[in-house]
């Protein structure tokens, strides 16, 4: 499943207004909308309306209502259309299918996760960077759902993820002194991932250690040298929070044909991720994703020309603000390198940690 339209009437600063998501034309590369514009334009309440049809929490998107009746979000997708209305200044949104009345089914799926296998699943993360040291137990399983507070755009719980990597790389380690290196290797495959991920994006070698003394706990090393996470700098922090909460999330959910986490559907919302990082991270972190993903449809939105001229083959869609109202102004497909700007003039290599 894709999500193909959407279509908003009085919400935040939009009074009208309809966006069409045409699909990626290359097969091996991830489907990609950028959102820009200036501070105020809606980029971030886009991303919050079309999270919102997967989910029967509107918090979020309630905050950016308008105080007029009604007010409207409807999505569509390949297969159903979803609208979801505020009738009074007090009450919850509504949510229905524009063809029957039935529940949302993903999140029916989700509440019962252990008795389902997925095809799709649905994350939507923001430039997080509360990332800290915890110390362990030992192996512990996590009994959290894969699914609780993946819509939030705060979603990293770093106890959990710590919590998983030790509980990974201990099986592992089990795995290999009875002589099964096949399990092994399926224990250490996302965190391997990850790691990849992340060292690509920031140039140096970052790898996860289990330490056992004085303390049962999860380390980052960089280039070798074991660092505390409370100590790392914002940036590094928001890359590894997002990305190793993603791969942790879809290694813990049943998927179908137990396929890898890179050949999985999945939608992906990114509110300013680019926040914190350095220009030269900028510029790596879609083209990253965007390879790593092939089937994914990821939307993000960004006031950063690195991150709209990081990337070919996405769709920008770029906004401005006219008397208080956003207004589509342009949807260009992306060439990386271009529309740089000012941006030329920062790229810079940054600090090595």
């Amino acid at each position: 499943m894709r999500i193909e339209k959407l279509h908003l009437e009085n919400i935040g600063v939009f009074d009208r207004l309809d966006l069409q998501f045409q699909p990626c034309k290359q097969p091996d590369k991830a489907e990609i909308h950028i959102f820009a514009g200036e501070n105020g334009t809606g980029k971030s309440t886009l991303l919050y309306a079309l999270a919102g049809a997967f989910t029967s929490d509107r918090a979020l998107i309630l905050k950016r209502f308008r105080n007029v009746n009604p007010t409207w979000v409807e999505l569509k997708t390949e297969s159903q259309g979803y609208k979801y209305f505020e009738e009074t200044k007090s009450s919850l949104p509504s949510i229905f299918y524009t063809q029957s009345a039935q529940p949302l089914e993903y999140e029916d799926l989700i509440h019962h996760y252990q008795k389902n296998v997925f095809q799709l699943a649905v994350f939507a993360y923001a430039g997080n960077r509360s990332l800290k040291s915890h110390h362990l137990v030992g192996i512990k399983e996590i009994t959290e759902s894969p699914f609780e507070g993946s819509l939030s755009f705060n979603s990293t719980d770093s106890l959990i993820l710590m919590q998983w990597v030790a509980n990974n790389k201990a099986k592992a380690a089990l795995a290999q002194v009875k002589n099964n290196p096949q399990k092994a290797a399926k224990y250490q495959k996302a965190i391997q991932l990850i790691e990849a991920a992340i060292t690509e994006i920031v140039g140096f070698k970052v790898e996860f250690e289990l330490e056992t003394e004085p303390e049962f706990k999860i380390e980052l090393k960089i280039n070798g040298d074991a660092l505390e996470f409370e100590i790392l700098p914002d940036g590094l922090k928001s890359i590894i929070s997002w990305i190793s909460d993603l791969f942790m999330r879809m290694d813990r959910i049943p998927w179908i044909d137990d396929c890898s986490i890179l050949e999985r559907r999945f939608i992906l919302f990114l509110d300013e991720i680019d926040i914190h990082l350095h220009p030269v991270w900028q510029r790596k972190i879609l083209p990253v994703v965007q390879k790593l993903f092939p089937n994914a449809q990821i939307f993000v939105s960004s006031h950063s020309p690195f991150v709209v001229a990081s990337v070919s083959d996405a769709s920008v869609y770029q906004f401005r603000l006219e008397n208080g109202v956003s207004r589509l102004e342009t949807v260009e497909e992306s060439k990386a390198g271009s529309h740089v700007g000012w941006a030329t003039f920062f790229c810079c290599p940054p600090t090595q940690y």
